[in-house]
């Protein structure tokens, strides 16, 4: 479908789906989106940062260009970095909740340095570097398990731990190049390397050096989860008893992700892991909210496609052309 062409600029999809729904799962990025009726629609309204070549299978650059350095021996079975990491490289600390220097005498094998294309979100707010940080901060936030930890998902961890323990640290360069000191190899493919990091793990949708969801979506969804919903349902990332699993689409979840964000805002509400102005915030705040108030839904993206209106009840959804999508 992102290569589509028709006469009218129109297309028309029938999906056979089990159990009489249009999806299997829930439309969420972060702990769903695991069935292929649900991933035909998600993939084509995320951007993302690699997309495998369908015949030699190698992943090939969408959004995010990088470069490579690669220094390591191995010790017996044991692989060993030789490249420097800087001191002031930096990691987030999911149990202190605070971003930390790695400090002197850190090596590691890789250097990924990131050069990331312009973009926007559907709802006309630019992909920034902001949102590159709080997905990072975000992943390890939620991989690690802390005492008495609100903000830990053991589906999420499961898939994205390892990938969140390869990276030793960050330096930001400027607002759209990034630095991951890495340790990971793949000595057949440096693309196999960069495109590792461009998602967050195996059980996600969520990406990571390639964001697919603004950070004030995702910070509405972790302060519902951990202070509670207007409607006072109990909310999850995953698919867990007793919770309600969120889905971007239902609208009981969008009403509440849409009352959270009115009390955010109204709170002058900053995510404590990013520097953000408190107008930058607030307008990410109303964008989301007239977002919903216009399209019936909350999930917000950056790919070719967005979604245009959502019928619960019928189960019919429309797709248009975003016209702020640059890679095609």
């Amino acid at each position: 479908l992102r290569n589509a062409e028709t006469p009218d600029k129109e297309i028309r999809v029938a999906q056979l789906s089990a159990g009489g729904q249009l999806f299997m799962s829930a439309m969420n990025p972060i702990g769903a989106i695991t069935d292929v009726y649900s991933s035909s629609i998600w993939r084509i309204t995320r951007d993302f940062g690699f997309w495998n070549d369908p015949q030699e299978g190698i992943p090939v650059v969408v959004s995010t260009p990088f470069t490579i350095e690669k220094e390591y021996h191995f010790e017996g079975d044991s692989l060993v970095g030789e490249l420097a990491v800087p001191e002031d490289a930096r990691y987030y600390d999911g149990e202190a909740h605070h971003w930390n220097y790695v400090g002197a005498g850190k090596n590691c094998t890789t250097k990924l340095t990131f050069d990331i294309k312009k973009g926007g979100w559907h709802h006309e707010i630019d992909v920034e570097m902001k949102d590159v940080l709080y997905t990072l901060a975000f992943a390890w936030e939620w991989a690690d398990q802390g005492k008495d930890d609100k903000c830990y998902d053991g589906m999420f961890s499961a898939g994205s731990k390892e990938t969140m323990d390869r990276i030793v640290g960050i330096e930001v360069l400027s607002s759209h190049k990034i630095v991951l000191y890495v340790n990971y190899i793949f000595p057949a493919c440096d693309e196999k390397i960069a495109d590792y990091f461009s998602n967050v793990g195996y059980h996600s949708e969520m990406g990571l050096i390639c964001p697919s969801l603004p950070l004030e979506i995702i910070e509405v969804m972790q302060e519902i989860i951990v202070n509670g919903s207007a409607s006072g349902a109990k909310y999850s990332f995953s698919d867990i008893e007793g919770y309600e699993q969120f889905d971007l689409l239902t609208p009981l979840h969008v009403a509440d992700i849409k009352a959270k964000l009115k009390q955010l805002k109204a709170e002058n509400h900053i995510p404590s892991c990013i520097k953000i102005d408190q107008k930058d915030m607030e307008r990410r705040y109303d964008a989301a909210i007239n977002w919903i108030d216009e399209r019936g839904n909350a999930l917000i993206s950056n790919g070719p496609f967005y979604i245009y209106s959502w019928d619960f009840a019928n189960q019919f959804l429309e797709l248009r052309r975003f016209e702020g999508y640059t890679r095609l």
